[in-house]
């Protein structure tokens, strides 16, 4: 792989001198940041304190895209956030990294607040972003360098670089793709390569903008599948999606409505109080409607089925009873 000379550290003595005052930091070998783990477990990873964003703050009535939003993500967690068009969910996905900044309140990934510039590098290996268009993400010419091309950028040794691709490419399934050029790669194939190119830097949460949007359900199917296995091994993964029945994955549902916190908590308890859905302008994923449907004529079902299986097993019940 060649690794040409896209980027290059600040020297290691001048990068001590400007991070004497930031305790916090650490440098390896090479001079680059590195992001030093929080030091109680259960930490958030990002915080979002009080967090409202206007594209036009100075207008005479500005547009909020969000609204006072108070969120923590901890490690290892698989957070879902949905909402109908233009209820600040792309916005919050940049917020999260320092793509955005806020215009009220605060953004703190572990130690640093996005707003300082000196630690901008630190907050976007720690959290790391995948698009809805991977094509807007592939500049290489081939898989193997394009992966590369962020942990380079943070300025990861010559001989930690090639482990770090490596690692990356088995992760997402391209091991066998890797000299290949991307444009031959499918959808799919192009979504998992962005997907790989941030999981390089090593980031602690992945988040996900409607990165299955586009796909078809082969390859939804295929990123769907990597994400599971990432926040297996204790990756926490924000996932922005239009999808409910994808939501219904994860540990935690944000829903959010013009611009504010609407509902947070479990997705069975979320998902299944179709009535709740419906006032926020959202469809609920087909079993819990059904389910509901059914309950209004006069059907006994528990709350909070969601899948195929589970309606099955509770219809199968109500057979039983009426023998």
């Amino acid at each position: 792989m060649s690794l040409g000379s896209r980027a290059r550290p600040r020297r290691q003595d001048e990068l001590a001198a400007s991070l004497r005052p930031f305790s916090g930091l650490r440098l390896r070998s090479g001079g680059f940041f590195v992001a030093p783990r929080i030091a109680a477990p259960l930490d958030p990873i990002v915080r979002l304190e009080g967090v409202s964003y206007s594209y036009d703050p100075g207008a005479p009535e500005p547009l909020w895209a969000l609204q006072g939003v108070d969120l923590a993500i901890a490690p290892g967690e698989y957070l879902a956030v949905v909402g109908h068009n233009g209820s600040g969910k792309s916005t919050l996905a940049r917020l999260l990294n320092g793509l955005l900044l806020p215009t009220r309140g605060d953004v703190w990934v572990g130690p640093w607040n996005t707003r300082q510039a000196l630690h901008k590098r630190d907050v976007r290996a720690c959290v790391g972003m995948v698009f809805q268009v991977p094509d807007n993400q592939i500049i290489a010419t081939t898989v193997e360098d394009d992966v590369a091309f962020g942990p380079e950028n943070l300025g990861v040794p010559e001989e930690e670089l090639q482990s770090r691709v490596d690692e990356a490419l088995h992760a997402v399934g391209l091991w066998e793709r890797r000299s290949r050029p991307p444009h031959q790669l499918s959808a799919g194939e192009k979504q998992r390569l962005a997907i790989a190119g941030v999981l390089a830097m090593r980031p602690r949460c992945l988040v996900l903008d409607e990165a299955t949007a586009l796909l078809d359900a082969s390859g939804r199917a295929d990123v769907l599948a990597t994400v599971r296995r990432l926040h297996a091994e204790g990756v926490a993964i924000v996932a922005i999606t239009h999808r409910l029945q994808e939501a219904a994955e994860a540990d935690r549902l944000l829903v959010l409505d013009h611009g504010r916190c609407a509902l947070l908590g479990h997705p069975r308890d979320i998902l299944s109080d179709t009535d709740a859905l419906a006032r926020l302008g959202l469809e609920a994923p087909e079993v819990p409607e059904l389910a509901a449907r059914l309950r209004r004529r006069g059907l006994e079902l528990p709350a909070g089925l969601l899948t195929p299986g589970e309606l099955a097993e509770a219809l199968a019940g109500q057979r039983a009873l009426l023998r």
